[in-house]
């Protein structure tokens, strides 16, 4: 049956686009060449309709098509087109791929001229296809509740545009789009007065020189955002919802992802973006992104991934890559940063797993201010809690960061991570006295580091190793160390040393190895209290020297005070000891003890044994042989049941502790009988 119109009080103009498409069956395409027959068109579309705009049509609004007044709440918004049917399709009659069309001259071009809203679809009327058409110049007005200054659907509605360009529209929200899906679209230089460019779901779509953002409430998939700008707010999106396989690059403003609560991000690459605080703010799972030379200019101090209070939450990072990022302002992290904004322990946990941190620099340099990689800061800490209890990192790199101090991580509980060459710089980029450039305020566990300057930190299984001249000491300050292993360090200058302290702090070294290092063993400031003390149990010096001068043990003080007296010893093992800035005599105050300081000329590691490595490969090298004087001489310390040594072997043998960082659960050889 074929269609009837009315064509009574209708133009002259409409009435022969009637006249011409008077035969058109229900859903047959309707050709339009200008906004009259376009606007008639939509006056008389039933359901399942189809509407093409002719390539190089007139569609550019003026006074005579002053479309239609709705009612936002108590505000008045002109619609140029509405949209009255269900299962609507309005599409330009050139289908080449967007990327192909020339900017400004694009095949089918709908310019509301600032007239108005472009395009509104209805309450109640769902499921509508848009194609191959650019929309510019749509204007919603600069009133609060105007949403959408080039379309505006109801929700689900289901409206999805597709091989669409959205360039200088502007609204009070979303100067784009308001609640519609996006495929294979371009949102580019569309305004809004309070907030963001666009609402709704995009894919394959790009969201370019936006002001003030690029979107709210989006799902994102496949898409790019570049060079998208607001100074105050989200400057990408605020309160994302997914956002997958996405590249956010040259943003800048205030911040670029302002998250809500189940914000969600994978495989994304947010790289070259500049901004005032953070790329991401509060976002809780980042799942395989790369963040790569991103800057933070300014205070506050938040950067790559924010994490503050005001709001119960937790984050997750995991997979993530963090590459040459920096703050140059005064207190700031390079990559990620936790802080508290009141005086309440707010439910505000990170973690981070599998993750690499490298280059990344948090700032000023020369500045003492922590946060090459992540920095979890301690204001408002209640009584009781430590700085790490809410930020875990599990199996991560930190490689080649530098910042004030703290070059790798500040209040974490770091598990299974490898430190490698993180070092605080000072203001002309070379190393100074320096605090803390692997770690500070930390817990580490089962961690690998060869940095140094290890201060304030509780460490658990960890290797030190190779730490270089290039700082001043491994460790700074409080430590808590057991069974764990220094080795191969070479601090060779006088004033390097082991564990160096200023302040009134003190140390503990329990059931630890120190093996082939090039350093001294102590060294202390003029300003250091009285109460200050370093102290080793369980622990053996083995092949250590300082310079030319063979020694296990050293003591250097540039003040000439009496150093000595700070030393405690219990069950501790030396092997060679050479009178040098400590004397022989107050050497001897120490080794005449019971028990004390005690010399073991050949602990007997089991690596050095050529026999008992060929047949226990995997034996660590500085582990403890079946033959060992130090097997079961140390102090039990009430070990828990579960505590392991170095290589993660229980931590008592027999109701016996051996001396040093591995547990030595070598078995002897047996009987051999050589028969003739």
């Amino acid at each position: 049956m074929k269609r009837v119109f009315r064509s009574a009080g209708l133009s002259a103009v409409a009435a022969a686009f009637v006249a011409a498409s008077a035969c058109a069956d229900p859903g047959e395409p309707m050709m339009v060449a200008n906004v009259a027959q376009l606007t008639n068109a939509l006056n008389i579309a039933v359901d399942g309709d189809v509407i093409v705009l002719k390539k190089g049509g007139d569609f550019v609004f003026n006074d005579e098509f002053m479309g239609t007044e709705t009612v936002a709440t108590d505000v008045i918004v002109t619609n140029l087109l509405e949209v009255r049917v269900s299962n609507l399709t309005i599409k330009g009659e050139d289908e080449t791929p967007r990327a192909t069309w020339t900017d400004h001259a694009e095949p089918v071009i709908l310019n509301g001229n600032g007239k108005g809203r472009i395009l509104r679809f209805q309450t109640n009327k769902t499921g509508a296809n848009v194609q191959h058409i650019t929309f510019t110049g749509g204007d919603a007005g600069s009133k609060d509740k105007m949403y959408g200054g080039a379309v505006y659907a109801p929700a689900e509605s289901y409206v999805t545009f597709s091989n669409c360009i959205f360039r200088q529209n502007k609204a009070y929200y979303e100067g784009a789009a308001y609640r519609v899906t996006i495929r294979d679209c371009c949102v580019t230089n569309c305004n809004s007065y309070m907030r963001n460019a666009f609402r709704g779901d995009a894919y394959d779509s790009d969201f370019i020189d936006n002001n003030p953002a690029a979107g709210e409430y989006i799902n994102a998939y496949n898409c790019r955002f570049i060079g998208n700008y607001r100074n105050g707010g989200a400057s990408v999106i605020a309160n994302p919802y997914v956002i997958s396989n996405c590249l956010i690059t040259g943003t800048s403003g205030t911040l670029g992802f302002d998250c809500s609560s189940g914000a969600r991000f994978y495989d994304c690459i947010f790289t070259n973006n500049t901004l005032y605080q953070a790329c991401l703010l509060n976002p809780p799972l980042v799942s395989g992104c790369l963040f790569i030379d991103n800057a933070c200019t300014t205070a506050p101090a938040i950067n790559m991934i924010s994490a503050r209070s005001g709001l119960a939450m937790t984050c997750a990072v995991e997979r993530c890559k963090f590459i040459r990022n920096s703050s140059t302002q005064y207190g700031n992290s390079g990559a990620i940063y936790m802080g508290r904004s009141n005086s309440d322990f707010i439910n505000l946990a990170m973690t981070v797993s599998n993750c690499l941190f490298e280059g990344n620099i948090g700032g000023n340099a020369g500045v003492s201010r922590p946060g090459g990689a992540i920095w979890n800061a301690t204001n408002f800490l209640p009584v009781g809690k430590s700085v790490w209890d809410n930020c875990l990192v599990v199996n991560c790199t930190f490689r080649t960061n530098t910042a004030g101090c703290a070059a790798g991580v500040f209040g974490v509980h770091a598990v299974n991570c490898v430190f490698d060459k993180n070092l605080r710089t000072g203001a002309s980029g070379t190393s100074v006295d320096a605090y803390g450039g692997d770690a500070q305020s930390s817990y580490l566990e089962r961690c690998d580091l060869n940095g140094g300057e290890i201060m304030d930190c509780v460490l658990d299984r960890c290797t030190i190793h190779d730490v270089t001249n290039s700082v001043k000491c491994a460790f700074h300050e409080y430590i808590r160390m057991t069974n764990s292993i220094v080795a191969n360090c070479h601090l060779f200058d006088d004033d390097r040393a082991m564990y160096k302290s200023q302040r009134s702090l003190d140390a503990e070294f329990v059931n630890c190895t120190f093996v082939t290092n090039d350093m001294s063993t102590y060294s202390l400031w003029a300003q250091i209290s009285d109460t200050n003390s370093v102290r080793f149990v369980n622990s053996v010096f083995h092949g250590n020297r300082r310079k030319d001068l063979v020694s296990d043990i050293v003591a250097y003080d540039r003040s000439a005070k009496d150093l000595w007296s700070k030393f405690e010893f219990e069950n501790t093992y030396y092997g060679t000891f050479a009178a040098g800035t400590l004397t022989a005599a107050q050497f001897a105050t120490k080794t005449n003890g019971v028990n004390r300081l005690m010399e073991c000329v050949d602990p007997r590691f089991a690596g050095r044994n050529a026999s008992i490595a060929a047949k226990f490969p995997s034996e660590p090298y500085w582990a403890l042989s079946y033959s060992s004087p130090l097997l079961g001489k140390g102090s039990v310390l009430d070990w828990p049941e579960d505590a392991t040594d170095l290589a993660g072997r229980a931590r008592t043998r027999d109701g016996k502790v051996d001396i040093g960082c591995y547990e030595c659960w070598l078995n002897p050889p047996g009987m051999f009988l050589i028969l003739k």
